[in-house]
């Protein structure tokens, strides 16, 4: 579930009269080392692959000053890497035990915003284009909850170590000056085109996984 990002889409509606609301996610693929400090505590460095989307089509009717109509199709794409180091405490050791887990870290993405326009206006500025294409870093926090089920506690060399179920928090720090490129496309000039916009500042996620033991040889 993403969170809203309030002032990008307020833009977004009002200015390019875009009809999308949120962000889409696709499931996401997670994956990571524990390293073991104590029956109770480990570290886990963890990374994540996710995207999200925005496909929207639209028409836009314009009535005073060039008058017609346009179609206009918007295409948002945020593909990220997200890679944390967490702590993760286990306050009760036993066959089914429940953990929590606090992490930071940065996250990569790459955002790309390409815009298609076609238009009954004679000599229309609104051309549309590749308005937006390029890599982000930016710090974030992950807060995790969950429950581990061991397939056998009473080996704990099997390759197999256990089952888990977990739902996590996480904050980006992520901002960009997306719409700064189409501000020529405008007649009307206002400085919201050139301020820096939240992107997808956060989502929520249910995470099921398996944990496997690397040293289950020795």
């Amino acid at each position: 579930m993403a969170g809203a990002s309030t002032e990008f889409f307020s833009f977004y509606k009002n200015e390019l009269s875009g009809v999308s609301k949120e962000f889409k996610l696709s499931p996401s693929l997670s994956f990571g080392l524990i390293f073991y400090l104590s029956p109770n505590a480990n570290i886990q460095l963890l990374g994540e692959i996710n995207r999200a989307k925005i496909n929207d089509n639209y028409d836009e009717i314009i009535t005073s000053g060039h008058t017609g109509a346009r179609n206009i199709t918007q295409n948002f794409d945020i593909s990220s890497f997200p890679i944390t180091i967490n702590y993760k405490f286990n306050p009760v050791i036993s066959e089914y035990f429940s953990y929590v887990m606090i992490g930071a870290g940065v996250i990569y993405s790459h955002l790309k915003w390409e815009e298609s326009v076609y238009s009954s206006i004679q000599d229309d500025i609104r051309t549309g284009g590749v308005h937006y294409n390029n890599d982000l870093i930016a710090p974030m926090i992950r807060l995790s909850s969950g429950i581990e089920l061991e397939f056998d506690k009473k080996t704990e060399k099997k390759f197999l170590h256990s089952f888990f179920f977990e739902f996590s928090f996480n904050y980006f720090f992520r901002s960009a000056d997306i719409f700064s490129k189409v501000v020529n496309q405008f007649y009307t000039q206002k400085e919201d085109f050139s301020k820096n916009y939240t992107i997808l500042p956060y989502y929520f996620g249910l995470n099921f996984g398996i944990y496997f033991n690397l040293d289950f040889v020795n």
